[in-house]
């Protein structure tokens, strides 16, 4: 927990300096926790799509600050109470994130495998796909 206790001990002497704190971590852990963010919002969106069975095919918003949502991700900021300017920290610019577009199914490409007890698979995804995620449904099959 040294990210956990790194934030805690900034907060704990300036109660209310969160840029402060972030300012604490490394460049690649604050943009990790950016990041986790905004996937945890795409795949609420995505989410939502698969329990309502709609459709799979396009995309959505990383949202960041200069994304255009749609009427799905303008409610989902509203219920998270966020707004795209949010996105944008003026006293922390490099922890900004501009948002992107990603596809709600992740193309595979180079798919091979070999063996029969142990299987060894090579693959490439796209960005923002996981592995693991692949693996998991390999193994389902």
């Amino acid at each position: 927990m040294r990210f956990e206790r790194a934030l805690l001990d900034h907060l704990n002497v300036h109660s209310n300096d969160y840029v402060g704190a972030f300012k604490k971590l490394s460049k690649q852990t604050y943009k990790f926790f950016t990041h986790a963010y905004q996937s945890y919002l795409f795949n609420i969106i995505l989410s939502e799509r698969i329990n309502k069975g709609s459709s799979l095919e396009g995309s959505a918003s990383i949202l960041g600050y200069k994304s255009e949502p749609d009427e799905v991700e303008s409610a989902l900021l509203e219920k998270e109470g966020l707004s795209l300017k949010d996105f944008k920290v003026s006293q922390f610019p490099e922890a900004s994130v501009r948002g992107d577009r990603r596809n709600f199914l992740a193309e595979i490409k180079n798919l091979s495998f070999q063996g029969k007890n142990n299987i060894t698979l090579s693959f490439d995804l796209t960005k923002g796909a996981y592995a693991t995620i692949l693996l998991r449904e390999v193994q389902k099959a």
